[in-house]
């Protein structure tokens, strides 16, 4: 949206009608208190913040982010309007997300040239490895991979922050879609020692989601809790209804997430300093992007920590009703 040089009571009387229309909804609001040097101690409810494209005098344009706040009961009605410029912010989001892009595009081709070259060292079928090379070849294998998800996250990242990402969404029996997943990761459990248990309620229930990303979401929860179980543990997956949702939890027996790092938790990058952590390694984007593709299927994921040890994840999704649903 271009605006002109307009003044601040102008730019709040833009904001004010979809604010007023924001709480008639009853849409979830911040909530913030006016500091007491103000003189003013009423409860005031924050819209949230909007972007605007500004002009100069010279006319240039500017980056605008624009928080407006209602004070409730005051007399005569007031807002506060709060404006900054964020030109060099989306700038920098600008370089960052566009270098992300082309070194990850530049690096796909070569790598997965390299992996399929290993692979075809590793089964043997060129010719018979000596057993010292083909442990080498081996940790190469593997390290080519762990490269291979990590450009993979990264190009995900990318098309969520510019808004590219396409869902294909369909409906899927919750049971089967968990029975291939748990399938198809049994083999990585059986080689770490890990049991995987797998309960389901009858009749399994149907949600509307994207096959593959959903597929996607649950990987990274079960991969997560099979490289954290010690040898010996068990990782149990739950599938639940209630209240019109379907409800999939992801339980382990390790040693769990530290309470400090529970609120970064699922932020782009982050991961908890801890030995267990740095010896397992991985990116830090997994979880990220998987609240992301839940929130997008209309659903939400959380945690939260097991008693004595462990760490239980879940995901939820609006459970289809049979006349909504087309699935057989």
């Amino acid at each position: 949206m271009l605006l002109p040089s307009l003044s601040i009571a102008q730019l709040a009387a833009l904001l004010a009608d979809d604010h007023a229309a924001s709480q008639a909804s009853n849409q979830t609001a911040n909530q913030a208190t006016i500091p007491a040097t103000t003189g003013i101690s009423t409860p005031i409810t924050t819209a949230p913040a909007q972007d605007f494209e500004g002009r100069r005098r010279d006319g240039s344009t500017v980056a605008i982010e624009m928080t407006l706040s209602a004070i409730p009961n005051a007399e005569p009605k007031t807002c506060i309007a709060v404006c900054r410029d964020v030109s060099e912010r989306r700038r920098v989001d600008r370089l960052k997300r566009e270098f992300v892009a082309t070194v990850s595009h530049e690096l796909r081709t070569p790598l997965t040239s390299i992996t399929g070259a290993l692979d075809l060292l590793v089964s043997g079928q060129l010719a018979a490895v000596p057993a010292p090379l083909h442990s080498l070849i081996s940790i190469a294998q593997r390290n080519s991979r762990r490269l291979g998800d990590l450009i993979n996250d990264l190009l995900d990242v990318e098309q969520i922050s510019r808004c590219q990402l396409t869902l294909f969404m369909e409906d899927i029996v919750v049971q089967r879609k968990l029975e291939e997943t748990v399938a198809a990761i049994t083999a990585y459990a059986d080689s770490l020692g890990v049991h995987l248990q797998l309960q389901c309620d009858a009749p399994s229930p149907v949600v509307h989601a994207d096959r593959k990303r959903l597929r996607q979401v649950l990987n990274n929860l079960l991969s997560n809790a099979i490289k954290f179980s010690p040898k010996g543990g068990t990782v149990a997956v739950r599938c639940e209804q209630h209240d019109g949702l379907v409800r999939i939890t992801v339980r382990d027996q390790g040693p769990g997430v530290p309470k400090a790092f529970e609120p970064r938790l699922f932020e782009q990058f982050s991961r908890a300093d801890s030995a267990d952590t740095r010896q397992i390694g991985g990116t830090g984007l997994g979880l990220a992007i998987s609240k992301e593709l839940i929130e997008r299927m209309h659903g939400h994921i959380g945690y939260h920590p097991v008693q004595p040890t462990g760490a239980c994840f879940f995901i939820e999704l609006p459970q289809q009703t049979a006349t909504e649903s087309k699935t057989s």
